[in-house]
């Protein structure tokens, strides 16, 4: 799993790329959550890319949890958080 940009800043785009994420949201109870904080706003969500915007509450700091959370299990990464 990546994500571009490589580090998440608040109130802007996240794309993350990886594969085995599910045709839909809908489809697999899908979420993303990020150092604890649930995403609100989802952009796209496809079998190999989601896109979602960062929430502002976010902690920042250096190697924070990404969890793409779907039926299937979780999938984790660290990435830098920035608001």
């Amino acid at each position: 799993t990546s994500t571009d940009p490589a580090s998440a800043i608040c109130g802007q785009e996240l794309k993350i790329v990886g594969s085995g994420f599910g045709a839909s949201r809908e489809a697999v109870s899908g979420r993303v959550v990020i150092n604890g904080t649930q995403v609100q706003t989802y952009i796209a969500w496809s079998s190999t890319e989601i896109r979602v915007v960062v929430p502002s509450s976010v902690t920042t700091g250096f190697d924070k949890p990404l969890d793409v959370e779907t039926a299937g299990g979780t999938a984790q990464r660290l990435l830098p958080v920035s608001c």
